[in-house]
């Protein structure tokens, strides 16, 4: 083979590279994209809240205190114009107690703590008895979650939000106990007696929950 005919290959050869770098260099401008849709929802904070048991100790028809039967109707607390307690005639020793069940009511709900706060203003009324009443209200807060009951007067109750723990999403469950007693201590001239005849008070307990 001539130099002449060498020359010639290897000029082939070169513009063959060259051509298949040229080739490559065109597919690498090709392109492509995927496109994912994306969903945002809040969360939300679903309580549930249902009186599970009640009792009470009030003046019989023969005028003397007796315990009722446990009535366990399980009670929607969270509809609209719910009752936990619902009292007429009220007098000295009488108590009223309900279990209310809180929950944690569907799969998306988030964790939450909660507690329990009680509700209540005095009347602007001078002439009424209600502040009076008030301070002979005790209510006692009872749970497994917390040490010892928390006890306190109606009218100090601006002073007590009740801490109860928390509870996960999905289907937990906890419970706790609210009593209100018309307890009777006040004592005049040596002999125990009450102010309070004819006064009536309103007061709110609040279940209260937060993201835990």
């Amino acid at each position: 083979m001539g130099k002449r005919t060498k020359t010639l290959l290897l000029s082939m050869i070169t513009l063959c590279i060259c051509t298949a770098l040229v080739v490559g260099a065109t597919f690498a401008l090709f392109t492509d994209s995927v496109t994912v849709n994306n969903h945002l929802s809040a969360g939300n904070l679903d309580v549930g809240l249902y009186r599970t048991s009640y009792q009470e100790c009030v003046l019989g028809t023969n005028g003397l205190m007796a315990v009722s039967d446990e009535d366990t109707e399980r009670v929607n607390l969270a509809t609209d114009n719910s009752v936990l307690f619902d009292v007429v005639d009220a007098v000295p020793t009488s108590w009223y107690q309900a279990t209310i069940e809180v929950s944690n009511n569907n799969e998306h709900s988030t964790a939450f703590d909660y507690g329990v706060r009680i509700l209540w203003e005095a009347n602007d009324d001078a002439n009424d008895n209600d502040e009076v009443f008030a301070s002979q209200i005790r209510i006692t807060i009872t749970s497994a979650k917390l040490d010892t009951p928390v006890t306190f007067m109606l009218n100090e109750c601006a002073n007590h939000d009740i801490s109860l723990g928390y509870l996960l999403k999905g289907t937990a469950v906890d419970t706790f106990t609210v009593r209100a007693e018309f307890v009777d201590d006040e004592v005049v001239d040596g002999i125990v007696n009450n102010n309070a005849m004819l006064a009536t008070l309103e007061f709110d307990v609040q279940v209260y929950a937060t993201q835990k």
